[in-house]
């Protein structure tokens, strides 16, 4: 089940009339022990998004090449991702492809690690209508030129998959 923020959610009374109808989750996994992958600083790059978590009511599908297409609604989006860059800037946006615009922007980071050795989260959150079925990315930019081959994240190889990041939708009422 996914986090909802009680500042976000109505109660319904028990008569299922809260805020949102519909919910679903992807992210970036990668099997046990397996890093994020390379990153490239200095430009817009798009983030590897390739397992649907759940997604009971079919808001959205994965056709590949890291893509989500998103049902018409308008939504609420949390989600984050994964960077390693020492003393560097960094920032998420959620992009929609099929229109050529940008739909959520993510806040301003900045890591103040001296090593590649510290992964951290880029988080993005707000809110977005679209009036036909989209096709998304999920879009970072790293301050510095160059590639980081531990950019998207350094595995733990602990517990199971890695996860690098996770976008949750929740479509309104």
């Amino acid at each position: 089940m996914p986090y909802i923020p009680v500042a976000v959610v109505e109660s319904g009374g028990g008569s299922g009339g809260g805020l949102f109808d519909a919910y679903a989750q992807v992210s970036y996994t990668q099997p046990q022990g397996t890093d994020g992958g390379s990153s490239t600083g200095g430009s817009d790059q798009v983030f590897p998004i390739n397992t649907e978590d759940f997604d009971p009511s079919g808001l959205l599908s994965l056709p590949g090449s890291n893509q989500i297409d998103l049902t018409v609604g308008t939504y609420w989006v949390e989600g984050w991702l994964m960077v390693t860059q020492p003393n560097a800037r960094a920032r998420s946006k959620l992009r929609n492809v099929t229109d050529g615009s940008d739909l959520v922007y993510g806040r301003s980071y900045y890591h103040a690690g001296t090593t590649l050795q510290f992964s951290d989260y880029v988080p993005l959150r707000g809110r977005f209508t679209i009036a036909s079925t989209k096709t998304l990315e999920l879009h970072y930019i790293i301050q510095g030129a160059g590639t980081n081959t531990e950019g998207l994240g350094i595995s733990t190889n602990m517990f199971g998959p890695e996860k690098y990041a996770e976008l949750t939708f929740w479509r309104e009422a």
